[in-house]
């Protein structure tokens, strides 16, 4: 019985006094939208969640079709 009544106790503690908040870092899925050719590179383009992104790579480099930001 008193093994229940400190579990109880716990739990109401821990209810009424959350943890910390925490930064929390979500990578976002960037998808091609385009890319442009110059010289012995090119840059490929991305659409971040309404963001724009690019990523130079060698011309001879398939840009990939999504990056995670």
């Amino acid at each position: 019985m008193r093994l229940l009544a400190a579990l109880g106790l716990a739990l109401s503690t821990t209810a009424s006094h959350p943890a910390p908040s925490q930064d929390v870092h979500v990578a976002s899925i960037c998808v091609k939208t385009g890319e442009k050719p110059e010289g012995a590179t090119k840059t490929c383009f991305y659409n971040c969640a309404g963001a724009g992104a690019e990523v130079t790579v060698p011309s001879t480099t398939v840009c990939p079709l999504t990056i995670s930001r």
